[in-house]
């Protein structure tokens, strides 16, 4: 498996990365499996973006799965 891409800003308490996008708080991890697969986050609204890796602050699209 490839490296970890650590998010660097804000984390919440259970570390996962967060930003502001259009208006919203998100989490970065969501906003980061939506860019690399051409998807909006409402098109995954309801379902869980998991990390492979364990690593709630890794917003690398190739340790995130549905």
């Amino acid at each position: 498996m490839s490296d970890c891409i650590e998010w660097q800003n804000y984390r919440s308490e259970d570390g996962y990365g967060i930003q502001k996008y259009r208006g919203k708080t998100v989490k970065a991890h969501r906003l980061a499996y939506c860019k690399a697969n051409g998807l909006e986050l409402k098109d995954i609204t309801g379902l869980v973006v998991r990390h492979k890796c364990d690593n709630p602050a890794c917003i690398n699209p190739l340790h995130l799965e549905i």
